[in-house]
């Protein structure tokens, strides 16, 4: 599955997308740790956290903000002509599965149906 997603013509720049956005999270907020003068292991541990964060809440927010852009305004009503050409497209769609399926059955065949039988010479 990882190479088929790495096959994607937007993979590259959607990865390199992601890693600038971790980089400036990390960044923005590992800088206030280290300027209080808690330390660089601590400014890590922040910049960790906050990576796993930002991906954790990127991940979860993105198919929103897909759907949130992709919306757009409603689907407007059917015309009555829109409705007429589906009805008579629908009619022709039926008489044709109708008129096939009278074929495949012989149903227009005057000619009677051969039915084999047996006696049981029972009286």
């Amino acid at each position: 599955m990882a190479a088929r997603y790495w096959q994607h013509p937007n993979a590259s720049h959607r990865a390199l997308r992601w890693g600038v956005v971790a980089l400036v999270v990390a960044g923005v907020g590992a800088y206030p740790v280290y300027k209080a003068g808690l330390g660089t292991g601590a400014a890590m541990g922040a910049a960790v956290a906050l990576i796993a964060s930002a991906c954790v809440v990127g991940e979860k927010l993105w198919p929103l903000l897909v759907w949130w852009r992709k919306r757009g305004a409603p689907v407007p009503a059917p015309t009555p002509a829109d409705v007429g050409t589906a009805k008579g497209i629908l009619a022709g769609l039926v008489a044709q599965q109708w008129f096939e399926e009278t074929a495949l059955r012989s149903l227009g065949d005057p000619a009677p149906m051969p039915v084999p039988w047996s006696s049981t010479e029972r009286r």
